[in-house]
């Protein structure tokens, strides 16, 4: 399975490559604290951020994101918590422009 948008297109250096894998790691297995850090080394989250009052949001917003089968993911339920998260707490998306 795959989740594909042509949309807006960059490509990611090997750190960050590695800090994604990373990142669906840590989600899989539940771990929100280095799910967090994962973000800050992803540039999602400034270096320094506090993340204690981040992680049970995480866990709040992510934790039954997987559910018990692939039938049961909602994947515009996620995103739209997610962005509500976003505003909640001091996340980033910055795009590097040519």
């Amino acid at each position: 399975m795959a989740y594909i948008d042509f949309g807006m297109m960059d490509q990611l250096d090997q750190n960050s490559k590695e800090s994604l894998v990373d990142a669906v790691v840590h989600l899989i297995n539940k771990d929100y604290q280095d799910l967090a850090h994962d973000f800050i080394k992803l540039g999602f989250l400034a270096p320094g951020t506090n993340i204690l009052p981040i992680i049970p949001a995480l866990e709040s917003v992510l934790g039954n994101a997987l559910g018990e089968s692939v039938q049961d993911f909602n994947f515009k339920t996620i995103t739209d918590q997610f962005s509500e998260l976003m505003f909640d707490y001091p996340f980033a998306f910055l795009l590097s422009l040519p």
